[in-house]
C-alpha cells in the first residue's frame, strides 16, 4: 500500500512521471547573479491548505499539478499535516498567487483544499503613508483610492483605509505583495501631487505564539498544550472543534466577543500585540545602550590602558638587581642591547611594558672593579649611594611605568 506522504509506491511514480512527460518543458532563463535578491525571496515561506471534507481523500500529485501547470506557481515541497498540508515556497508572489480566488476555487475544487493566508501576509500588503495633504484627506478614503488608480494604472484594485484621529496618515491595502513593494520603490501620484517612498512603510507585523488546542496567546506552543477540552476557535463551544463548528454565531474564547477566536480585530489579541511591541522596543533600546557602553568602555581602555603598580619591597628589589645583573651581562657580548634585555625581563616577570636606555655594561663593569679583578676605589662610594638611593625609594609604590626610567642602576 502506497504512503500518501511519500508519493506513492514505484507504479504510483511511473504514472506521475508519465503525467509530467505529457507537461510541456519549461526553458528557464538564466539567472543574473548581478542582480540582488528582493526581500519576497529571502526566506522560504510556508501557506497552509487545509482539508475541507476530512472524509474524502486527497490526491498529493494533483496538488503539484494544480499549482504548477494551472496557477503558475510552483512550489518547493508539500508537508501532510494532521489537517491537511503545508506548501513551502521561497517567493512571496507565489503566496500571493496561491491565495487568490483562482487558486481557492481551484484547491477547492479539485484538491478538497482550501488555503490560509499566512498572518504576517496582509501586513506585507499594506502601505502607510506619511504626511498627507490635508486638503486631500478631507476627501472620503473611496474617492482619494479613485484619484490614486486614475494617476497610477498599475495601482488597481487597491483600497484605501482612512485611520480615524489621525488627519495626516492612511493606509493602502494592494493586492499583492509585488504591487506593495513597487510603492516602497517608486512612490505614486495622486491629484496631482506626489508621494515620494520615504512617505510609505509597510505595516509593521508583530508574531505572537497562539497554541490551537486551547487558543492561549504567548503561554505555550501547542506541542506543548497539556489540556484534555477540546475548543471551538469559531463559536468557544467545548463539544467540538472549529473543523465541526455549524453554528452561525461567532465568540472568542479570550474576550467573549462576537468574533472568531482569531480574528485580527480582537481586543485581547491586540493587547498581547502591543504589549510584545512594547517589551521588544524596550529591549532593543536596552541593547543599544548597552553596545554604546561596552565601546565606551573598550574605547576608554585603548585610551588609558591599565597601569601595573609595583611596590618595592626586599624581595621585588633583589629581584630587579638580579635581572639589571643579568642584562648587564648578557649585553657584554654586543649582540643585544641592555635597554632590550632588560624590558623584556621586566616584561616577563612582571608584566610590565616599558623601556630603557642603552648603557655601556663593559664601561659600567670596568668602573667597579680594576683590572686585578678587586672592587676599585669607586666602589664603596657607589655602592653605599646607590643603598641610600634604594633606602629612599623603598616606600614608594611605582604607579606607572615612566618610574623605570627615574632608577639609575
Amino acid at each position: 500500500m502506497s504512503h500518501p506522504d511519500r508519493g506513492g509506491a514505484a507504479s504510483g511514480r511511473a504514472g506521475f512521471s508519465s503525467r509530467l512527460s505529457r507537461v510541456p518543458l519549461l526553458t528557464l532563463p538564466q539567472s543574473d547573479s548581478s542582480k540582488p535578491r528582493t526581500s519576497s525571496s529571502a526566506h522560504n515561506l510556508s501557506l497552509q491548505l487545509k482539508t475541507i471534507d476530512l472524509n474524502k481523500p486527497t490526491d498529493r500529485q494533483q496538488i503539484f499539478q494544480v499549482t504548477f501547470r494551472d496557477l503558475d506557481a510552483p512550489i518547493i515541497r508539500l508537508t501532510k499535516t494532521r489537517t491537511g498540508y503545508y506548501a513551502v515556497t521561497d517567493d512571496a508572489t507565489t503566496i500571493d498567487k496561491l491565495t487568490s480566488n483562482e487558486a481557492t476555487e481551484a484547491f477547492e475544487k479539485k484538491n478538497n483544499l482550501i488555503p490560509i493566508e499566512p498572518p504576517d501576509i496582509p501586513a506585507k500588503r499594506t502601505v502607510h503613508v506619511r504626511q498627507m495633504d490635508p486638503d486631500i484627506m478631507k476627501d472620503s478614503a473611496e474617492l482619494i483610492g479613485t484619484f490614486i488608480i486614475l494617476g497610477n494604472e498599475w495601482l488597481k484594485g487597491i483600497e484605501v483605509i482612512k485611520i480615524k484621529d489621525y488627519t495626516h496618515i492612511m493606509k493602502i491595502v494592494t493586492p499583492n505583495t509585488k504591487t506593495a513593494e513597487r510603492i516602497l520603490r517608486e512612490g505614486f501620484n495622486l491629484s496631482y501631487t506626489k508621494i515620494s517612498p520615504q512617505q510609505c512603510e509597510l505595516e509593521k507585523y508583530t508574531h505572537i505564539q497562539i497554541c490551537y488546542k486551547c487558543y492561549k496567546f504567548e503561554d505555550h506552543p501547542t506541542h506543548q498544550c497539556t489540556t484534555k477540552t477540546q475548543y471551538c476557535s469559531e463559536c468557544a463551544s467545548q463539544e467540538h472543534t472549529y473543523q465541526h463548528c455549524t453554528n452561525t454565531f461567532k465568540k472568542c474564547l479570550n474576550c467573549q466577543g462576537p468574533h472568531r477566536t482569531l480574528a485580527a480585530g480582537c481586543t485581547y489579541r491586540k493587547t498581547i500585540i502591543n504589549q510584545k511591541r512594547d517589551d521588544e522596543q524596550k529591549q532593543k533600546e536596552q541593547q543599544t545602550h548597552n553596545t554604546y557602553a561596552e565601546i565606551a568602555k573598550h574605547t576608554i581602555q585603548q585610551t588609558n590602558p591599565p597601569q601595573h603598580a609595583l611596590t618595592l619591597t626586599n624581595q621585588t628589589h633583589l629581584k630587579l638587581t638580579a635581572l639589571i645583573l643579568e642584562a648587564h651581562i648578557a649585553a657584554l657580548d654586543k649582540t643585544q642591547k641592555f635597554g632590550d634585555i632588560l624590558s623584556k625581563s621586566l616584561k616577563t616577570n612582571f608584566d610590565i611594558d616599558t623601556t630603557f636606555s642603552d648603557r655601556d655594561s663593559a664601561a659600567i663593569f670596568n668602573f667597579y672593579y680594576d683590572k686585578t679583578g678587586t672592587p676599585s676605589k669607586h666602589f664603596h662610594k657607589k655602592r653605599k649611594n646607590h643603598i641610600n638611593h634604594i633606602n629612599h625609594k623603598n616606600h614608594l609604590s611605582h604607579k606607572n611605568n615612566s618610574h623605570f626610567h627615574h632608577l639609575t642602576f
